[in-house]
This record gives structure tokens, sequence and C-alpha cells, in this order.
């Protein structure tokens, strides 16, 4: 149940909401159901026992696809290949994203059907014809050159997504941050870098995917990071033992938080610490004594 989650805030949560995340692509259509009327809605909705769902949803339920493995479904992921090119603009609809951020500029609903007015729902595409759609096509041409590179994009490992992505052993953990990679410590054994875990460190975690948004390429968690916008991540274990990091309070003022490694929550740190001086001060009541 997803509760009162509403992930494109258009003040509908997302249980109620057609088009989660406002891409242009119904919920339906990303989580593989058929809905050829492109009005959101499940066709020839039968429900002959009363139950409130479709009869033969009931029997076959609806899956949550996540077509790039990022832990985001595609039903709230706004850019469902990982290749830097939002839904909406794969789907055609690059007009309606003004702002490149992955989402239609207007939510206006004038037929009140749930879905925004300013496109055509479910307008996906596929140029090459291989029965995959542009936006879960990491070379929608089939010209052997991934659509990241011809949109300008880096893509230092060839894989057709946004290096930032880059997950090679599949644990749900970006390599930048994955301890096994990174070398680094990890006291609660969660597979992230410790001066990356927002259990040890005091930085805002803004998706609550346990990386703090300093190192996290997509601080907030709608799986859309724009092959435009230049992700520039601090390396772990070469970044100075004081860092400076410049946020935007909600006015708008920038301000400057300090993090340092020593200012981390290590249990381990204030055991050693305690362990410390309860031996100095046994030494000094020892000398007491003497």
């Amino acid at each position: 149940m997803e509760g009162a989650l509403d992930t494109d805030n258009d003040g509908i949560a997302n249980y109620l909401d057609k088009d989660s995340d406002n891409d242009g692509l119904s919920d339906l259509f990303e989580s593989g159901g058929r809905d050829n009327n492109r009005n959101g809605a499940i066709d020839n909705f039968v429900d002959n026992n009363s139950d409130g769902l479709d009869d033969g949803h009931a029997v076959l339920p609806l899956t949550a696809i996540d077509s790039d493995a990022d832990g985001i479904p595609d039903r709230i992921d706004l850019d469902s290949d990982n290749d830097g090119l939002s839904d909406v603009t794969e789907s055609g609809n690059a007009q309606a994203d003004n702002n490149n951020d992955g989402m239609i500029d207007s939510v206006i609903d004038i037929n009140q059907d749930g879905l925004a007015d300013a496109i055509m729902p479910n307008a996906s595409l596929d140029h090459d014809g291989d029965s995959l759609y542009n936006h879960l096509d990491i070379d929608s041409n089939n010209n052997g050159t991934p659509d990241i590179t011809e949109a300008g994009g880096d893509d230092a490992n060839g894989d057709g997504r946004v290096d930032s992505w880059s997950d090679h052993d599949v644990d749900g953990i970006p390599d930048h941050v994955d301890v096994d990679l990174t070398q680094g410590r990890d006291a609660d054994n969660d597979g992230i870098d410790d001066e990356a875990d927002a259990d040890f460190v005091n930085i805002a975690d803004s998706d609550g995917d346990g990386i703090v948004d300093r190192y996290d390429a997509n601080p907030l968690g709608d799986g859309y990071i724009s092959v435009t916008r230049l992700i520039d991540l601090p390396q772990l274990g070469a970044a100075s033992a004081s860092h400076a990091i410049e946020t935007t309070s909600s006015s708008g003022a920038g301000c400057s938080i300090s993090f340092s490694q020593e200012h981390a929550k290590d249990p381990l740190l204030v055991v050693l610490a305690l362990l410390a001086l309860t031996r100095i001060r046994r030494k000094r009541e020892a000398l007491e004594v003497a």
C-alpha cells in the first residue's frame, strides 16, 4: 500500500493517481497493463464478485516493473532505462517538459480524467521497431550507438547508462559508495561506505536510501539523472578530512555546513574513547594511593 505518498507532489496520493510520477505514462501502462484507450484505467474492467478488483488482474496481478533495476519501479521512475533521457522526452513529449525535470510542466486536467491534458497519455514510441519502447531502450534507433552518447552524455563504461548509476555487482548499491569497491569501513555491514552512510554521517539523506545527499547522484530518489546535468561526486577516501558543503535553504539562501570524519557517528569510536578515559582515571587513582 503506497499510503499517502505523493511522488509528483500534485496533491494526489499515488494510490489515487493514475500517473504517479507525472511523466505522461500511466501507472497501469508502466506496470505492464493494457490501456489501449489511454485513460489510465484497466480496459474491459470486470468485477463479478464485487470486491473492487478486476477479476482477471485479481488472479494475475500486475507487478512493480523496474526495467533498469535501480530499485525504483517504472511507475515512479522518471528515467526507466537510466540513459539520462527522461521518459517524457523519449516518449516524444520533450516540449511538455521545458525545465527538464522529467515531469510534465502543466498538471491542468480540465476533463478530470486524472491525467494531465498537456499531452496524449501513453504516447510511447518505438523508433527501431524492436518491440521495446524508446523510454526502455538504451539504443532506440538500433544504430549501435547508445542514446546517452548520441545525446552528448558521458558513458565511460559503455553500458548505455549514466555512469553514476553503475552497480557492477548488482547489489543495489552504486559503485562509488559500495564498500566492496571503495575498501572503506562498513561498521553496520549494509554495503555502504560509512563515509557516505546516513547512519554514521550528519548530512541530509533526502530520499531515505541510506546514502547521504553529498554522495548520492540521485538525492531526490526519482530515478532521473539528466544527461545534460553534470554529476561531480566527491571520491570516497580522496577528500580531505574536513569538507564544506554548500546547501540551499527553503528561502533560497545558501549556507555552509561543516562535515568532518571526526564528527561521524561511529559507535566504535565512542567505545574506544570511554575505555581510554577509564584507563586514565584508574592510573590517576593508583598514583594517588601510592
